[in-house]
């Protein structure tokens, strides 16, 4: 355990200290103020332009991230870090679950900074008014969503999609265990986490099983609840929903893991 915890310092370090994180969060962020600023909505619909920055970010954390998790393993094998922590006694799941332990917090870490980026930006620029529908007769506000109500499903969805979020950085660090060479690992990675994102962003179908559909239905929620589209409101507030958008991911993140372990104990570290 002891060798665990030193390793996430150790790893967490590295990423203090290194210039891609750095440049990974500055336009995470940069993306999260300028697609809110810029979301085309007028005064009082906060609500949308919130949901329309994060649909953006959420794509833009899945490649940048995905591109931290495969530079992990391998590129501390071409930089002669990797060496340099296996000489200590410490075992390799342990190399994985730090890496991915640090890797999954610089996610969560980040996802938030950005979306409170957003959703300042969102204050200040537009306000938040209770939602409306418009009819031939005019705009009509939705009792249930007015803005308090509105306040809190939009906490809610917005942190229901974080779960699924870190499952690519996580695929990307299963690739990275078995490349030497980072660049071949950040090509590979992004085939296996963005492609599906792809899907999910270009198509109407539901693959409930994809890591993608559990980050993409709860902020496509959210941003028809903002237009005043009539969802089914007691779906989205249901424990099921909730406990069906933490558990797949979840099952994503242990088989991750896993597999990471099992590909990297089969490993070959060179000098």
């Amino acid at each position: 355990m002891n060798g665990f915890l030193s390793l996430v310092r150790l790893y967490a370090a590295l990423l203090r200290r290194r210039r891609l994180p750095r440049w990974v969060a500055a336009a995470a962020l940069y993306s999260a103020f300028l697609s809110t600023l810029f979301a085309g909505v007028e005064d009082g619909q906060g609500y949308q332009a919130v949901a329309s920055s994060t649909r953006l970010l959420v794509a833009m954390l899945v490649i940048l991230c995905s591109v931290l998790g495969a530079v992990s393993i391998s590129g501390d094998a071409t930089s002669g870090a990797l060496r340099a922590v296996m000489i200590r006694p410490v075992s390799r799941v342990a190399v994985v679950l730090a890496h991915g332990t640090t890797i999954t917090a610089f996610t969560t870490i980040l996802y938030l900074l950005c979306v409170s980026t957003s959703w300042l930006v969102a204050l200040v620029a537009f306000g938040f008014d209770d939602v409306t529908y418009s009819t031939n007769l005019g705009e009509f506000p939705i009792p249930s969503l007015d803005s308090g109500s509105m306040n809190l499903i939009q906490v809610r969805l917005l942190a229901l999609a974080l779960p699924a979020l870190v499952v690519p950085p996580l695929l990307a660090l299963c690739v990275s265990t078995r490349t030497d060479d980072p660049a071949t690992s950040v090509v590979l990675s992004l085939i296996v986490s963005v492609g599906p994102l792809i899907f999910g962003l270009i198509t109407d179908a539901r693959a409930e099983w994809l890591f993608t559909d559990q980050v993409l239905h709860p902020i496509n929620t959210l941003a028809d609840l903002s237009r005043g589209i009539q969802v089914d409101q007691d779906l989205v507030l249901d424990s099921a929903y909730t406990l069906r958008a933490t558990t797949q991911p979840a099952c994503w993140i242990v088989l991750c893991l896993l597999c990471g372990s099992i590909l990297f104990r089969r490993r070959e570290i060179h000098a």
